[in-house]
């Protein structure tokens, strides 16, 4: 993985072993947006270097890049973490997002998928790299986007 989050890699190649895979130019931006059905049924989808979601089998949302920020879900809540780093250490500052900041990601979130997914409906995209049936992104988005963002169920904690 990248030091610096941002740091565009060849996230197509790095998807090798995920079930399907995609690389397709969109007509409403410069850079070509990466996305990935993992075996195990999760949704990547990389719109640009600093805006990324990460959706289960079921179309919650189990984690997102957006403007420096990780988010990962809490079950009822997103966790936004700020990552700091030194040269001995990394430093995570955690703030659970209150209803209003929850709703405003959601509809961000959505904001950002709902035109990729209209483009994949109207065949409005460029293949440039692919692997599986494009069908199945496009109803996955669509799905994810026809309704409220949804979160994933919390992440198991470690119990010390």
């Amino acid at each position: 993985m990248a030091r610096n989050e941002s740091d565009r890699e060849d996230l197509y190649a790095e998807f090798a072993s995920a079930l399907a895979r995609w690389e397709l130019n969109v007509p409403f931006q410069n850079l070509p947006i990466v996305a990935a059905i993992r075996k195990d049924g999760r949704l990547s989808i990389y719109l640009t270097p600093d805006r990324c979601y990460h959706f289960s089998s079921q179309g919650g949302l189990m984690r997102a890049f957006v403007d420096g920020f990780l988010y990962r879900t809490q079950g009822n809540t997103l966790a936004r973490l700020r990552r700091f780093r030194s040269e001995t250490e990394s430093e995570l500052l955690r703030h659970d997002l209150r209803k209003l900041e929850l709703t405003q990601f959601g509809l961000e979130t959505l904001a950002s998928l709902q035109p990729v997914a209209a483009s994949l409906a109207d065949g409005q995209v460029t293949v440039l790299r692919s692997e599986g049936n494009m069908t199945e992104l496009a109803i996955r988005l669509a799905s994810i986007c026809r309704k409220p963002l949804v979160l994933a169920p919390a992440f198991p904690t470690r119990k010390d």
